[in-house]
């Protein structure tokens, strides 16, 4: 007889169930409505980009050229000693002749070489007067002036190429790493990033056509990856030709180097020479990496598609990548290659593997600059190495001086969700979320085409800093008798390398501090024009979180010591931008000027601002650097909807989140990680990490919702997707140190987990799991909801990549189970979510992603008849319930739970204790269960006792001392039977019979000790580990089931609080799955 039955022979009528569980009820959805609000707020358009049939959706319009420019005069002014009175004279002449200063420019004298750095610059002032001034005549009389060296007409020049490029996705916006203004960047039509988040290539192009014709045909740039497409009209005039192979006879190695037919580069991967023979390169659908990393440096300026960063410097397709990745060998052969063939620097967007000192070696040896990407872990390479750019720590013994390690950025110079990062180990980072280059694809009838794409990565982001140095080494090599060394210090300050140059003239970004050993992102002008800018060490305000509205911040700047060069006058401009919806902001413009002032949040605009602090060089016109604040104004019945990762790639799914709250008019605003605001905020939290994968709730965010539970509102939603996974270092390291990882499992009432779980995938798509209620469950049960997780696998490991949870805290619930995991009384039950109420905090966490519980057509509903899209109708009241849950005063359903049986010394007697959470008043029967095994039946240990006494001696156990026992606890409401509770305890004494292998753990409190339940199918050794690797207690153990205590003592002290890994090797080398074990007192 099952438990379940009992009950309904104890109690009657269960049809009074719905009304009796919940206090409120969510109202029925009005589609039109919903159509009517997401107009209102502008939800985000889906473009479809046509790449066969290219066009302009917004383009610049150059000016043309003309002999000069109206009421525009150019004089050069003295320096040194001379400079003030030469500035007082100016001034003086312009107030008779009716003129302004535009702006000034001092650039660095570098025509005779490194003796030039210690010379006085050169000073420019531009001039503005009427647009019908006699500039003749203007020019004759500001020539007289003492202390001007010259005047001149303000000529315009626009040779070819020139100018800012005219190419298609460059022009309308798309390629926003160059040249952010704000405009949308990517096909989600309102996406936009924040002005001036780029690389300041405009600038530096205009600087490189005044110094040097922007001209680097003359540098080489060995592209170590995949191949590289060198048919694609974007690339194809842009590529390193080797003359004697591209003149020579095919199937003869012509130039003597030991490599046939490498006419653009060799492919180190299937030993063939790159080259357009007519028996042909083939591999190309093998290349989209490759060609992608290619185009970002140097696309042709031809006037569609995209735009190359160093417009037409050469590349050398240098393969070594195929399709299941490359080998050590292949690299160094590839790095052997590039120096040997006189390439200026190498671009490598690749890692992992282990660290190896050939590579290492072979890397030095090169004699030249290697650019490399930082890794896409989410991981601080200072503690977990990353190979080669781990290289470029200097703290290591294989350290390269020759590396730059690079991070990526997204549109607001923030790092992306999943760059590593490391002070010591990583350099600067550019911008790599969303980089838009040609890639290859197969064209009708199986023929070659090509596409744009795109994508995101550290990969994309250190071609960037590879065109910044191609550039800097095109302005030397146009120096005649100047040799700037690459990466060997010369002693010549701190311009005296490439390496030094792109690394000082970084642009400094508060956000950076400590995650990049510059604290700044590439800044391409202040590379070509050796500018050490200041940066902004922090942006402070007061206060960060007000509930009430109108609220005036105070706010104030403090800039970084350890800069050396002195900049134009400056200009510190703020602005305050309201995230009403993410995707667009509205953003007030110039609010306040000067180091410190004062904004005001107007009456009733609640909302997240962001406050920006940009610090603008009258003089030059340039902005020198921004920062960020994040203030969140928020009425106190409002939830705080933090979109953790937004910009890691999943913006077209993750504003659906906030729906469920437009449907049901709850007042919502944004917060985005790091979080800026303060934890001990009142509002109900739903905090959504979306598909992200790595850099999920570091330890920043792990601190702040643990602070939150214990001293803020203490309502929290929590979605996040491999969460568990990053605790356990799947990704190399935690995500979290071993005690913010045991206090925040503790409060999320997480006992024990599974992560790298299957996925119960069921139909036609890719991945499909229906998701099973919990009978009782206010949330998901009481209104039927359909639940599953649906959604598209982009990589098939991620089938294995689920976290499901097993064991609940106290007072914790399943709301949502595995389809593996069966019924909720089956002690096997795998959840993907959990509720708890007690009256300290309330919690609703879900381990899957939340997007995925959308369904597949999560952006066409918008077009459909709302109620015929079951997958968002059920998820709108999933969230709409969680609401409704997180806002109640009182435990909205009863839970009881098993504390841990204490048995007597002979076993002759079991205590059974549990505890209830129930609402008050109410009483409550029990029953009890055990078996033996699995595959064994339930039976009673008792039928019925008094829920409310809290335990009950089990004086007879039927089985002789040692056996191993499961126990399940059935506790329900007397008056309403069907409101009941399970709970599942076991094994305890020993580990269950049964056939499942290795390694089980039970913690006895009373005594300060952790039982380990062994199966062993073979002789090995049991060994614990904390969560940083160390070993810390092992044990031989047998064949077959014995026990293994452990008094949890390391080097003669007891260990810390916090979540620890254990497994068993055997002799002949195999494992066990590993398993985890809470220590949590």
């Amino acid at each position: 007889m099952s438990p379940r039955r009992v009950s309904v022979l104890l109690m009657a009528s269960i049809l009074m169930l719905s009304a009796t569980l919940a206090s409120a009820s969510l109202p029925k959805v009005n589609p039109d409505e919903v159509r009517s609000k997401l107009s209102e707020l502008g939800r985000p358009e889906k473009l479809e980009v046509n790449t066969d049939e290219l066009y302009i959706n917004e383009q610049i319009n150059y000016t043309g050229p003309k002999a000069m420019k109206p009421g525009s005069v150019i004089v050069r002014l003295d320096t040194g000693a001379m400079a003030t009175a030469a500035d007082a004279a100016l001034e003086g002449a312009l107030a008779k002749l009716g003129g302004t200063i535009d702006r000034k420019l001092e650039m660095k004298d570098r025509s005779e070489g490194p003796k030039a750095a210690a010379a006085a610059p050169l000073r420019f002032a531009f001039l503005k007067f009427a647009e019908d001034a006699d500039i003749e005549a203007l020019v004759a009389e500001l020539g007289k002036v003492p202390g001007v060296v010259y005047a001149e007409p303000n000529y315009m020049f626009y040779p070819d190429a020139t100018t800012p490029p005219t190419d298609t996705y460059f022009a309308n916006g798309y390629q926003y790493y160059l040249y952010n203004d704000g405009r949308p960047y990517i096909y989600i039509d309102e996406y936009a990033g924040t002005p001036g988040s780029d690389i300041r290539a405009v600038p530096a192009w205009e600087y490189a056509n005044m110094s040097f014709n922007l001209d680097s045909s003359s540098v080489v740039i060995g592209i170590i990856d995949q191949g590289v497409c060198f048919w694609i009209p974007e690339l194809a005039p842009n590529m390193w030709v080797n003359e004697a192979e591209f003149a020579g006879t095919e199937g003869v190695d012509d130039d003597d180097n030991g490599f046939m037919d490498d006419v653009y580069g060799y492919d180190f991967y299937h030993n063939l020479g790159i080259n357009d023979y007519e028996s042909g390169y083939f591999p190309w659908m093998e290349d989209p990496h490759g060609t992608h990393v290619a185009g970002t440096i140097s696309s042709d300026w031809n006037g569609s598609g995209t735009a190359g960063a160093a417009r037409n410097a050469k590349i050398m397709s240098l393969k070594f990548l195929g399709p299941g990745g490359g080998y050590t060998e292949d690299a160094i052969r590839a790095l052997d290659y590039a120096a040997m063939m006189g390439a200026d620097l190498t671009s490598n967007s690749w890692g992992g593997g282990e660290p190896s000192m050939a590579l290492a070696e072979a890397i030095r040896a090169s004699g030249v600059l290697f650019i490399t990407s930082a890794g896409n872990d989410g991981n601080n390479n200072d503690f977990f190495g990353h190979y080669p750019s781990s290289y470029a720590n200097p703290g290591l013994p294989m350290y390269c001086e020759n590396v730059i390690s690079v991070a990526a950025t997204d549109a607001n110079d923030n790092l992306s969700a999943y760059s590593c990062y490391g002070e010591q180990s990583v350099n600067i980072a550019a911008p790599g979320t969303w980089i838009l280059a040609p890639i290859p694809r197969v064209g009708s009838g199986g023929t070659l085409a090509y596409a744009y794409s795109w994508y995101k990565g550290t990969s994309m982001a250190t071609p960037q800093v590879s065109a910044a140095a191609a550039m800097v080494i095109a302005q030397d090599k146009d120096n005649p008798g100047y040799d700037l060394p690459q990466y060997h210090e010369t002693g010549y300050s701190i311009w005296g390398t490439v390496k030094n140059i792109i690394l000082n003239s970084a642009e400094k970004k508060s956000q950076l501090n400590g995650l990049v050993s510059t604290g700044g992102r590439l800044n391409m002008y202040g590379a070509l024009t050796w500018q050490q800018l200041p940066g902004i060490e922090s942006i402070t305000a007061t206060p960060t979180f007000s509930s009430v509205a109108p609220v005036d911040i105070e706010v104030s700047v403090e800039l970084e010591e350890d800069f050396y060069e002195e900049i134009g006058n400056i200009e510190y401009r703020w602005y305050l931008t309201r995230l009403d919806a993410w995707w667009q902001p509205q953003e007030t413009g110039v609010t306040a000027t000067g180091p410190s002032a004062v904004l005001t949040v107007p009456e009733g605009k609640y909302g997240n601002y962001q406050i920006r602090c940009e610090m603008y060089d009258t003089d030059n016109d340039v902005v020198v650097t921004t920062s960020y604040k994040h203030v969140l104004v928020a009425e106190p019945e409002s939830v705080v909807l933090v979109l953790d990762d937004q910009w890691y790639g999943y913006e077209d799914m993750s504003w659906l989140d906030e729906i469920p709250f437009l449907v049901f008019d709850i007042p919502y605003h944004y917060a985005f990680p790091p979080m800026d605001i303060p934890s001990t905020i009142p509002n109900i939290v739903f905090w959504t990490t979306s598909y992200t994968t790595s850099g999920v709730l570091n330890e920043d965010d792990a601190r702040w919702i643990i602070d939150y539970l214990k001293y803020g509102g203490g309502r929290l939603f929590l979605a996040s997707y491999e969460m568990l996974n990053m605790i356990d270092g799947y990704y190399g390291e935690s995500a979290m140190s071993t005690a913010t990882a045991a206090e925040l499992l503790e409060l999320l009432k997480i006992n024990d987990y599974i992560t790298d779980y299957t996925y119960n995938v069921t139909g036609d798509l890719p991945l499909y799991e229906p998701m099973i209620t919990v009978e009782g469950d206010t949330i998901a049960w009481e209104d039927g909801l359909t639940l599953d997780l649906e959604y598209e696998v982009w990589y098939p490991a991620i089938m294995n990549f689920g976290d499901v949870i097993t064991e609940f805290g106290p007072g914790a619930y399943p709301i949502l189970l595995s389809s593996y995991g069966g019924a909720i009384d089956e002690p096997t039950r795998a959840a993907y979510g959990l509720s708890y109420a007690g009256d300290d905090y309330r919690l609703v966490l879900l381990t899957a992603p939340l997007e995925a519980m959308q369904g597949q057509d999560y952006y066409n509903w918008w077009y459909e008849d709302i109620d015929s899209n079951g997958d968002m109708y059920n998820f709108w009241y999933f969230m709409g319930n969680s609401w409704l849950f997180l806002t109640g005063d009182g435990p909205d359903r009863l839970v009881a739970w098993l504390d841990n049986p204490e048995t007597g010394g002979t076993y002759s007697a079991i205590n059974f204790e549990w505890s209830l959470q129930d609402v008050p008043d109410t009483t409550h029967g029990a029953s009890i269960w055990y078996r033996v095994n699995e595959s064994s039946p339930w039976e009673p240990v008792t039928l019925y006792t008094s829920g409310d006494d809290l335990e009950y001696p089990w004086m007879s156990p039927p089985a002789t001392a040692g056996t191993q026992y499961q126990v399940m606890l059935h506790v329900y409401d007397e008056w309403s039977p069907y409101r009941a509770s399970y709970d599942f305890e076991g094994p305890f004494a020993f580990w269950p019979v049964s056939s499942a292998e290795g390694a089980g753990a039970g913690v006895d409190r009373a005594n300060g000790l952790v039982n380990f339940y062994v199966n062993a199918h073979k002789p090995g050794t049991l060994y614990v580990y904390d969560l940083s690797g160390t070993l810390i207690f092992s044990h031989e153990v047998e064949r077959g089931i014995s026990t293994v205590v452990w008094d949890m003592m390391y080097k003669g002290m007891r260990v810390a609080r916090g979540l620890y890994a254990f497994r068993i090797v055997y002799e002949d080398g195999s494992a066990s799955r590993v398993g985890r074990v809470l220590i949590n007192f």
